[in-house]
């Protein structure tokens, strides 16, 4: 894995971590906290790649961002039987999971 997942880890642990949809929504993404969002936006590619999602997630992406600049239809269209906090539970707990070696 990346040098960034001990400190992403480190925040979800304090329960200090953006919600996907803050995420997703923020205009602020540079400035306080920017490791931080460089890091979930990493890892959160990563998780939609093992779900097997990623390529439809970008391709729907891609087709609407003039409707859906921050990709949240489109996620909701890849993941459509799972709430956004659904999803972000699973991928903090993912997170987690990943040890830090790899």
């Amino acid at each position: 894995m990346n040098w960034r997942l001990a400190g992403l880890q480190e925040v979800v642990r304090a329960g200090k971590l953006n919600s996907l949809a803050t995420m997703l929504e923020s205009p602020h993404f540079r400035g306080p906290g920017e490791g931080t969002n460089y890091a979930q936006a990493r890892y959160f590619c990563l998780y939609m790649q093992e779900q097997g999602v990623l390529t439809d997630f970008y391709r729907a992406f891609r087709a609407r961002h003039a409707d859906d600049p921050r990709g949240i239809q489109a996620l909701a269209e890849v993941f459509p039987h799972t709430s956004i906090e659904e999803l972000d539970k699973d991928f903090q707990s993912w997170v987690l999971n990943l040890p830090a070696a790899r």
